[in-house]
């Protein structure tokens, strides 16, 4: 049965996932929504983490935080949301975490993923944004558009702006680097970053932003005083919106797996992703501006090493990853 063009659709609610590149890889979902239907107003429920995101996002109407590893874990915490949902009646509710919250809230059309994880479920290139969008087409709903959208409001952009200017961050051969990420064992060893940004000294006159959260801020000093003063060390500084603003005014942007990674590639800044024991096809940047250096083992894709090993991410020379960077800098012959 297909939905698609419903004009009768005036709200619909989506439950989407908890962390910040997650959240990222779904907006393309929400972007099909709005454009299916145009009328409805959309609510959104993600973990807090991703509330910076679509708290000001264009195209979400109403955010519901949903904190399943805080005051809101367990299935008491689940039913507890449901109930506060069901104060509202959706005419459309697509639920991408494959929870049972949908058949608890009141809702004229219900639009899970079992269906769509079924059939992905032994297709592990597959990318994540793929996977989300099968869920709406799995249940006959038609995709025009497979990008992601972050929202930059302009008095955020301007304070960036500032913020950049007072940092002698502005003009052109600005590279951010994000050393950081949310597990251990996605993290590119430093000393080799450092070795990184050596390579790229000797291809141009390049300055280095190195951003993060306040847990990164080790990691970015590292590289400041490893490269000397083309790294300036802003980890902890800027909150997730505020990153974006300042990716999307570089020139190149350097990351492990992780949020930084997706919020640059959703700004559009010409990205390279670093990846080992997680899987590339799946999570990595997509599209001519980007370029993924991969250390690919056989056991990949993994998510609770027990090799022994600090990461196999640290497999990969630095001079790979320089070499990805000249390329998205059009340096190839450098």
């Amino acid at each position: 049965m297909s939905i698609s063009h419903d004009h009768s659709v005036s709200s619909i609610l989506l439950i989407t996932l908890s962390c910040i590149g997650d959240v990222v890889l779904t907006t393309p979902v929400m972007r099909a929504l709005k454009e299916t239907y145009p009328a409805a107003k959309l609510t959104v429920v993600a973990g807090p983490t991703a509330s910076p995101i679509l708290g000001r996002h264009e195209w979400v109407d109403r955010l519901v935080i949903f904190d399943n590893k805080g005051k809101q874990k367990g299935a008491k915490g689940a039913a507890a949301l449901a109930l506060s949902l069901r104060a509202h009646k959706y005419d459309i509710v697509v639920d991408l975490r494959n929870s049972m919250i949908p058949y608890f809230v009141r809702a004229r059309r219900r639009i899970t993923s079992h269906k769509a994880h079924l059939a992905n479920q032994n297709n592990l290139s597959r990318h994540a944004i793929d996977r989300h969008l099968d869920v709406l087409e799995s249940a006959g709903m038609i995709v025009t558009g497979r990008d992601m959208k972050i929202t930059i409001p302009d008095d955020v952009d301007a304070k960036v702006a500032a913020f950049m200017r007072e940092r002698n961050l502005s003009g052109p051969g600005l590279v951010a680097v994000s050393p950081g990420a949310g597990s251990s064992y996605k993290l590119y060893p430093m000393e080799k970053y450092a070795a990184v940004l050596e390579s790229l000294c000797k291809a141009g006159d390049f300055k280095f932003v190195a951003v993060g959260s306040n847990v990164d801020f080790k990691v970015c000093e590292y590289l400041a005083e490893s490269i000397g003063p083309r790294v300036a060390n802003v980890a902890g500084q800027l909150d997730i919106l505020e990153l974006a603003a300042l990716l999307r005014r570089c020139d190149a942007l350097i990351a492990n797996d992780s949020g930084p990674m997706h919020i640059g590639a959703a700004v559009g800044v010409p990205t390279v992703g670093v990846f080992g024991p997680t899987n590339a096809e799946r999570y990595g940047p997509r599209g001519s501006l980007h370029r993924i250096v991969w250390h690919r083992e056989k056991c990949n894709p993994c998510k609770a090493p027990e090799c022994g090993r600090a990461s196999c991410v640290g497999d990969i020379p630095p001079e790979t990853i320089a070499d990805a960077a000249k390329d998205v800098l059009n340096l190839k012959n450098v």
